[in-house]
């Protein structure tokens, strides 16, 4: 048996992996579940490769396209809104503001007119409205607003005062006072009383555990309406639909948030003790990307929890300070804009009143204009919220309000309530004391008619009784004769007519009655605010299509046109694994290059007719390795020898095609090196672990 020789060189070569990883491929596609993959791999006929190839893309991309649209669903961020109710929790009282309808106290006026330091602003103010005239801006300059954008300090003067204005207040069958409440402005109604007013701190929240109105709010309201100054009047503005009545104005709102009664108030008639049941609303919004709630607090003026309405309000009076270069009254009073001044303000009024003649009577305030210009302009066009970044809150109660009413009060407590609320020695000086002297008197008269009645009743017990028949019933009967009643009769036999018919009041004291009633029903007011049960219907926005749906519907697709699972997706990671591992070995690194010449001539062809690899191979392959075992040749088994892997032992072009013989490492693993030399064929060594 021939020897093979061997030369060795050392040499720096690479590595070769093209065929490896091609193996490593191939090994994945035939074990691989994914659909079509393995039929592609497996198939021997070109044909039956070919279709599959074309199934497997077809799949993809009706894959690739359904994927799309879900991923274009999701990126949709829709939401969908259910609704529960929450029981058994105890329930935050809402925040309640009242304002008097009519915002000035024409008593204050009245005492502010006679005083000696007090008739200039307000005096001065009327009359210059009646010496210069303003065109059709005159109905604004003659309005409440413009008394308090041009008086200024009198006009807080003579506005309502919370220890005035409230006479009783009770919360969950406790008494609360003035320090419950808090005083804001507003340009409509200048004084406005809010309760449970929250800053920043929520341990100071109101727990309600029952519901009704002895476990609410409680308050009687004195509205201070009383005769105007004798000459003056006010001027009645046809446009308003909130002004010029009397009552209050009333608004359940979230704590912590601005109120806005102009908008969001109901009016609440005085006479009457109203009733306001109320039922709490919460909403559960979500934030980016699905929504663009935030729970922040107001801008310009950072001690209330911002709401849309109240940040559109504060953005309508920063545009107007900023096309216009004043502000509204109408809008909210913005700390940082407390130096600007109002757009219905005169500029020097009380100078040019001093120097009429040097001013033309016919004026115009081009500032005016301009907010009534843009006011209309936003009341029209809604473009403006955008560019004002307004949000609703995340978390956001809001309460549906039910009112009744009742007639309050009866003038059978009218005194006594005065005296309650008042109290027994100031009643006489506070600005219902005509009406208690009213009632005083008709009182007192009332008790004098009935000491009367009952002295001449003692004086009628002490005669003695005549009878003009032999028993009773002859008395009756002659009473019935003469045209009398059974009551009658019954009347004169038990107690004297005196004793009841003179209790009946005169038309002196009947006027009395009516006028004090009058008087004390347009003044006073009971308002009752209280929860209509403990429930809490919340409405929460949910995802409409999650990240859970997306996977779900990524899985079934996958599943559906490539039979492709996440066990299929390991299988892929590792095949990457692998060939990164195989790419990062293959460097350029120095190693034996063993070149074994080929056996010439008849060895050669007694080596293809013995079918097997050149002798002494897979002993050279052994003994290669021991000896050489930094080369680590990959050994592999096959008919019972050991071969280093070779995809052929002699070069094709130099073998008579019809006497190929066989290449017996035809069937093993691919992936190897060869060199020719002419009819020569020498064979390169892969680098690799013994198996």
């Amino acid at each position: 048996m021939a020897e093979i020789q061997m030369t060795s060189q050392r040499t720096f070569h690479r590595v070769p992996i093209r065929q490896t990883a091609l193996a490593l491929i191939g090994e994945l596609g035939s074990e691989s579940n994914a659909h079509g993959v393995a039929r592609i791999v497996q198939s021997r006929d070109s044909r039956r490769k070919v279709l599959w190839s074309l199934l497997v893309l077809l799949g993809v991309g009706a894959a690739i396209s359904q994927l799309s649209s879900l991923v274009h669903k999701y990126l949709q961020y829709q939401v969908v809104e259910v609704s529960e109710i929450q029981d058994g929790h105890p329930v935050e009282f809402p925040s309640v503001t009242v304002c008097n309808i009519e915002p000035i106290s024409w008593r204050k006026l009245r005492h502010l007119i006679a005083s000696e330091d007090g008739t200039s602003d307000v005096m001065r103010w009327l009359l210059f409205l009646e010496e210069f005239h303003f065109g059709p801006q005159q109905h604004h300059l003659r309005s409440i607003r413009a008394f308090h954008e041009n008086v200024g300090s009198d006009a807080v003067h003579v506005r309502h005062s919370l220890n005035e204005s409230l006479l009783h207040c009770t919360f969950n069958k406790a008494p609360c006072s003035t320090a419950n409440f808090t005083t804001s402005f507003d340009g409509n109604y200048y004084s406005c009383f809010t309760f449970n007013t929250q800053s920043t701190n929520t341990s100071n929240r109101l727990i309600v555990h029952s519901t009704g109105p002895e476990y609410g709010l409680s308050i009687v309201m004195f509205l201070d309406i009383n005769e105007p100054p004798l000459g003056t009047y006010a001027v009645y503005t046809l446009d308003s639909g909130i002004l010029h009545s009397a009552g209050a104005r009333v608004m359940v709102h979230a704590p912590n948030t601005m109120p806005v009664p102009v908008d969001y108030g109901q009016d609440v008639a005085p006479g009457f003790s109203t009733s306001i049941s109320i039922k709490p609303y919460l909403h559960a919004r979500l934030p980016h990307p699905y929504g663009n709630c935030s729970d922040t607090r107001l801008r310009g003026l950072p001690s209330f929890t911002s709401t849309f309405s109240t940040c559109l309000a504060v953005c309508k009076q920063e545009l107007i300070v900023s096309r216009c270069g004043c502000r509204s009254s109408a809008l909210p009073e913005l700390t940082s804009l407390t130096h600007v001044p109002y757009c219905g303000q005169v500029p020097d009024w009380r100078e040019m009143l001093n120097h009429r003649g040097r001013y033309n009577r016919s004026q115009h305030l081009p500032a005016l204009d301009c907010e009534e210009t843009v006011m209309e302009r936003l009341k029209n066009d809604r473009g403006y919220e955008t560019a004002c970044g307004c949000t609703h809150p995340c978390g956001e109660l809001s309460y549906r309000m039910s009112t009744s009413m009742s007639y309050w009060p009866l003038e059978l407590y009218q005194f006594d309530a005065l005296r309650q609320l008042f109290g027994p020695t100031e009643v006489q000086k506070s600005p219902l004391n005509r009406a208690y002297s009213l009632h005083d008197q008709n009182i007192k008269e009332g008790l004098d008619q009935f000491k009367k009645a009952q002295e001449q009743r003692e004086q009628r017990e002490q005669r003695p009784h005549t009878s003009s028949g032999q028993d009773g019933n002859d008395t009756r009967e002659s009473g019935n004769e003469t045209g009398g009643s059974e009551d009658d009769s019954y009347a004169d036999a038990s107690t004297p007519p005196s004793s009841y018919v003179t209790l009946e009041y005169n038309q002196q004291q009947l006027d009395n009655l009516r006028d004090a009633s009058t008087e004390i029903r347009q003044n006073l007011l009971r308002l009752n605010v209280y929860l209509e049960d403990l429930s809490v219907v919340k409405f929460k926005q949910m995802p409409a299509y999650g990240m859970e749906d997306l996977f779900a519907d990524i899985g079934g697709t996958l599943g559906l046109w490539m039979g492709v699972s996440v066990l299929t997706m390991l299988e892929l990671l590792e095949l990457v694994v692998r060939l990164t591992h195989l790419f990062l070995r293959a460097e350029w690194k120095p190693g034996e290059e063993v070149v074994d010449k080929a056996p010439p001539g008849d060895e050669r062809a007694a080596a293809e007719a013995g079918g097997g690899a050149p002798a002494g191979d897979g002993r050279y392959a052994r003994d290669y390795v021991s000896t050489h075992a930094a080369a680590q040749c990959d050994v592999v088994h096959a008919d019972e020898n050991d071969y280093y892997r070779s995809p052929g032992l002699w070069p094709r072009q130099n073998v008579d095609t019809n006497d190929r013989g066989p290449m017996p490492f035809e069937n093993l693993r691919s992936g190897y090196t060869t060199t020719y030399s002419g009819n020569t064929k020498y064979w390169r060594l892969k680098r690799g672990k013994k198996r």
